[in-house]
């Protein structure tokens, strides 16, 4: 039987690997987890899955990784509260099947802890008032935040059109966060 001393957990295994492969883990946060930071955190897994992700450092050079984890939260969620319909259904329009990076058809909505900071290399607001609300809860955690350079309203209550809107201003927020200096992806699509 090991000494407990000599125990990894599986967060410390998962830190322990992610740096050795050069792995970066993103968590995205919107109000209630349901719409706008699920939908980054399924797209992201989507667009690196054939890319390496590249991130600006706070010196202004790139960082490149072999990989991303991701993850999302809300800052205000509704307990039970699940994915939209109508953000599943943009994800599979776009081309995303449920459980081919992620599982997202029926998710349950959670909130942002400080743990997702320890946990997280950058923590990705989708606008300057996320941003902000992030910076006064969890200050001691500000050098990992940062928000979308074009900021993605929030299509909750609105038509299956917005959220594919929606689903392309991400993607677009993406491609400037975490694929600047790489190869264009010749494979993404409209919808």
């Amino acid at each position: 039987m090991g000494n407990r001393a000599d125990a990894v957990s599986p967060v410390a295994e998962l830190l322990d690997l992610s740096e050795k492969k050069q792995i970066i883990r993103v968590c995205f946060v919107c109000s209630g987890n349901t719409c706008r930071s699920p939908m980054a955190e399924v797209l992201l897994s989507h667009m690196a899955k054939e890319r390496k992700v590249t991130l600006r450092t706070p010196d202004g050079k790139l960082k490149r990784y072999t990989g991303v984890l991701t993850d999302s939260a809300g800052l205000a969620v509704l307990p039970g509260s699940r994915l939209s319909e109508e953000a599943g259904r943009a994800l599979l329009a776009y081309g995303i099947r449920d459980g081919e990076e992620k599982t997202f058809l029926g998710r349950v909505a959670k909130p942002l802890r400080e743990e997702m900071f320890h946990i997280s290399d950058v923590v990705v607001a989708m606008t300057s008032g996320h941003l902000f609300e992030m910076m006064l809860r969890f200050p001691a955690f500000a050098d990992r935040m940062i928000c979308m350079p074009d900021p993605v309203p929030d299509p909750f209550g609105q038509g299956e059109e917005v959220y594919r809107e929606c689903l392309l201003r991400i993607r677009d927020n993406l491609e400037t966060l975490f694929f600047t200096g790489n190869e264009t992806d010749e494979h993404t699509p409209d919808l």
